[in-house]
Formats: C-alpha cells, sequence, structure tokens
C-alpha cells in the first residue's frame, strides 16, 4: 500500500494518484530481502517478513564480474605474430594501409544561427457544458484540477452541481 503524502490515504501499490484527493503519489521502488527474498520498499531500514537489517547488509554488485571456471587470465598464450601485426598497423597512416594518398579536406565554419526565442503565450484552457453553453475557464495554476459536485473531503475547484441534470455526477 502506497501512503498518500497529502491526505494520508492508503492507496493500492499500483497506483499513481490518490484515490482519495487525486494528488500525484510518489514512485516507490521495491528491492528484495537478502534474507527472505520478499519484496521491500527501497528505503526500509529493516524487512517487514523477516526482521532482518537491511542497513547492515552490502548491496551487490550491479555488474558481477565473469571469472572462468578455474582459469586464470595469464594462462593464455599470446601469439607473436598477431602482435607484431597489430603494432605495425597501428603504427601505419591510413593512407599506406588503404593505398590513398592523404589530402587536407577543409570546410568553412558555418555562421551561429541565430537564437529565437520561444513564445510565452498561453492559451487559457476550457471546458464547454453543452447544453447550457456555458464555457468554464480551468485554472491554469493547479496541477490537478477538481472537476464535480462537493463532498466532505475535497471541495471541487469547479462546481458543476448548478448545472441541469448534475444529480447524475459524480466524483
Amino acid at each position: 500500500m502506497i501512503t498518500c503524502p497529502s491526505c494520508s490515504h492508503q492507496n493500492p501499490d499500483n497506483a499513481t494518484q490518490c484515490e482519495a484527493c487525486f494528488t500525484s503519489l510518489p514512485v516507490v521502488t521495491t528491492i528484495d530481502c537478502p534474507s527472505c527474498s520478499t519484496p521491500v520498499q527501497s528505503d526500509a531500514s529493516f524487512c517487514g517478513h523477516c526482521g532482518f537489517d537491511l542497513r547492515a547488509s552490502e548491496l551487490p554488485s550491479a555488474m558481477p564480474e565473469a571469472k572462468l571456471a578455474g582459469e586464470d587470465m595469464s594462462t593464455f598464450a599470446v601469439d607473436p605474430t598477431a602482435v607484431a601485426t597489430i603494432a605495425a598497423a597501428a603504427a601505419a597512416s591510413p593512407g599506406e594501409i588503404f593505398g590513398a594518398e592523404k589530402t587536407e579536406v577543409s570546410s568553412p565554419v558555418p555562421e551561429p544561427l541565430p537564437v529565437i526565442p520561444k513564445t510565452t503565450i498561453q492559451r487559457p484552457a476550457s471546458l464547454l457544458h453543452v447544453q447550457t453553453n456555458v464555457k468554464l475557464e480551468l485554472p491554469s495554476n493547479l496541477q490537478v484540477i477538481h472537476i464535480g459536485k462537493p463532498n466532505n473531503m475535497i471541495p471541487p475547484d469547479i462546481d458543476v452541481s448548478g448545472f441541469p441534470d448534475s444529480d447524475i455526477v459524480s466524483r
């Protein structure tokens, strides 16, 4: 369960916004407990299932080192002719390797493009009530806008209780 930081409502684990106040919920990441493999929140201090101290355990590295079964890298033999061929190719210029002549190519540096400021004009969002042909302006300063009829928890930002047939509107 995810607890809403605004109203302390308990929401299901997969919820993205609070069921009660519609506030965006924080993203919760989980890890597996090293002791019992139960999913726990990544910021938890103890496992809620087995009581394991998650602060004392070291996190496993994301990229484990690959090891060959019983072999050390020093046991592999290096072919000296391959080393000589690679060294000769590295010392040669690209023209010698591909048989082409080296030519200088220069291009003029393009002038920087002028900076065009972005427009800051915003069109206000609005809703149209079709039966009464009333235009409702949406507040632009709110991240979540509550539309509906008043209830005892949260008053709506846009109250539709005065419109015709508002008795069928729910939260």
